[in-house]
């Protein structure tokens, strides 16, 4: 009976010190918050997006070359680029992770008939949201991720 708990313990702390982070070498992006949610329109106002990254193979961030996406939801179109910087890897499994904040400018209010950026009582609230994307050194993107949604003031 000695043996067995011997061994069971032997195992478990075998198991428990052997155990190591095993990620993706593609970048994995999870979104955490954002400060505003109801913005004037036409980069009169912003909001800090937040979000998560792990990467397994630590190639995040370059100090150079912007490698953050944001676009717009509703046509796809780039908003903006950001650059995360190139942080030295300190653990012994060459992953990162951390957490990112950026500030961005509200885009423009879109109308049904396709104008923008332009007053209009007509429709007072245009609704959108932010996607995320990265690159890494390597040239591996994450998956994308989107924002809360986010209400622009048109008038």
């Amino acid at each position: 009976m000695l043996k067995i708990k011997s061994f069971l313990i032997f195992t478990i702390l075998i198991s428990f010190f052997s155990c190591k982070k095993d990620y993706s070498p593609t970048p994995d992006l999870e979104f955490m918050e954002m400060s505003k949610k109801f913005m004037a329109q036409n980069q009169a106002d912003s909001t800090v997006l937040t979000f998560s990254f792990v990467d397994g193979d630590g190639d995040i961030g370059d100090d150079a070359t912007d490698n953050i996406y944001i676009r717009d939801s509703r046509t796809d179109g780039l908003i903006g680029t950001y650059r995360m910087p190139n942080y030295a890897t300190t653990n012994s499994d060459n992953y990162r992770k951390g957490t990112v904040s950026i500030v961005v400018k509200s885009p423009c209010c879109i109308y049904p008939d396709s104008s923008s950026c332009y007053a209009s009582t007509v429709h007072p609230i245009d609704t959108m949201r932010f996607t995320i994307q990265v690159q890494d050194r390597s040239g591996k993107w994450s998956n994308t991720i989107q924002s809360d949604l986010v209400q622009l003031d048109c008038i």
